[in-house]
């Protein structure tokens, strides 16, 4: 099964917010052919006209979930218009407690049946908090999990800074993560610590290679706390970290 590459515009934020048509423009002309918006940094018809002029399509968008659950239409409306049947919760209330991470579970479940009446897939994007004990056991992601209308997009750079095997994880939630993100770091426990992928010390090469028969249909890279130059660096040396590894792999 092959796999897709694409890379979110929060690893770019500041040059999206600057100038979208040429952060666009630059990452197909680097290689990449699927972005996955973490917001929208323009009108979304004219988001697509930029994309089909590029040659790139989107593999997903991110909302806020309140903004979802107040204006439902325009969320419906902006996948359409970037022709993407996927959305995920970019940002949502973190539990302080059990009772409040089942509240997030059934938000999470109602939002999902919602946008599924329209042809729209829902999803959540998990980081590394999620899997922080609370003081009476468990942890925040043992709830969100059981919400199960949504797919489950988990950072896996992040899940490594959480103490979780990316690829187990994988294996445990077969057929439940569609997509996710690739990140790498230098130094566990650093969060500032972003790397381009196959640079650093999460052990993506092991993900490069079982993702696919997991179920992980796309990829996408991210990183958080690099901006400028070196955010365009990331990118590149990523993109062909990647290409090289799978083109290895299939030989």
């Amino acid at each position: 099964m092959s796999i897709g590459i694409a890379i979110q515009t929060y690893a770019l934020r500041h040059e999206c917010q600057r100038d979208l048509h040429g952060t666009l423009r630059r990452l197909s002309e680097m290689g990449y052919r699927r972005i996955e918006f973490d917001a929208l940094y323009a009108e979304p018809d004219q988001t697509d006209r930029l994309l089909e002029s590029l040659g790139l399509s989107v593999c997903g968008l991110g909302v806020v979930l309140d903004r979802l659950e107040d204006h439902p239409e325009q969320v419906i409306a902006a996948c359409r218009a970037l022709h993407t049947r996927r959305a995920f919760a970019a940002f949502a209330p973190r539990p302080v407690d059990p009772e409040a991470a089942e509240g997030l579970r059934g938000r999470l479940d109602a939002a999902a049946s919602m946008l599924d009446a329209h042809g729209i897939q829902f999803g959540y994007h998990s980081r590394s908090w999620e899997f922080d004990a609370w003081k009476g056991g468990g942890c925040p992601f043992d709830v969100i999990a059981q919400a199960r209308r949504i797919f489950l997009e988990p950072d896996l750079g992040w899940l490594w800074q959480a103490g979780v095997d990316p690829v187990q994880f994988l294996r445990e939630h077969r057929g439940r993560c569609p997509v996710a993100h690739i990140e790498d770091f230098r130094t566990f426990g650093d969060h500032d610590s972003d790397d381009a992928v196959g640079s650093g010390a999460v052990p993506v090469q092991g993900i490069l290679d079982q993702a696919p028969s997991l179920g992980v249909d796309t990829l996408v890279v991210e990183f958080g706390a690099s901006h400028g130059d070196h955010a365009w660096t990331l990118a590149d040396r990523s993109l062909r970290f990647i290409e090289s590894h799978l083109a290895r792999t299939r030989r």
